[in-house]
């Protein structure tokens, strides 16, 4: 039974309580006025609360159209965060950092071998020890002195000479 059905029937027997022919006391009719008053404000209330529960309905609604939105873009969400999962797994990124961790470790031994080996500062002093030799040996020769070794001429044999000077002759012509 509804909250209106029920004081609608108690204001009834009220009423015929009210209006019967009994005869009422003081006491009777002062309890009648009061549970009247007390009927009345609990009319007033439940037509407030319905009033109340009219915006509450409205704000009900409003909230389950903004739940249902919340739970698209949690659908949403969760399918991107799939996908973008799934490339992660694809992509194989822990595996891909222990390699890059591993050749780190490998450049900076190295680097460190590297620092430590000195063949390659021994192999550059020599190659600038010999680019100053050159430097000296030329700017002596332009200085007009005779630098480096001297040549010395030897005597050959007239035939052999001869021989090559025809050989070199024959090759002019042709």
């Amino acid at each position: 039974m509804s909250i209106q059905t029920k004081i609608d029937e108690l204001n009834r027997r009220i009423t015929l309580l009210t209006n019967s022919d009994r005869s009422t006391r003081g006491n009777v009719r002062i309890r009648l006025v009061g549970i009247k008053d007390s009927l009345s404000s609990l009319i007033q209330r439940v037509r407030s609360l319905n009033n109340n529960a009219g915006e509450a309905r409205e704000e009900l609604e409003r909230m389950r159209l903004a739940s249902d939105a919340l739970r698209n873009q949690i659908t949403t969400i969760t399918g991107e965060k799939d996908a973008l999962q799934t490339q992660l797994d694809a992509n194989d990124i822990k595996g891909i950092g222990e390699e890059i961790d591993s050749s780190i470790v490998k450049m900076d031994e190295l680097l460190k071998t590297m620092e430590d080996d000195d063949t390659i500062t021994k192999s550059l002093k020599a190659l600038e020890d010999e680019i100053e030799l050159l430097e000296t040996s030329v700017k002596d020769k332009e200085d007009g002195q005779a630098g480096g070794r001297k040549r010395r001429r030897t005597r050959r044999n007239k035939k052999a000479r001869s021989r090559k000077s025809k050989k070199s002759k024959k090759s002019r012509r042709c």
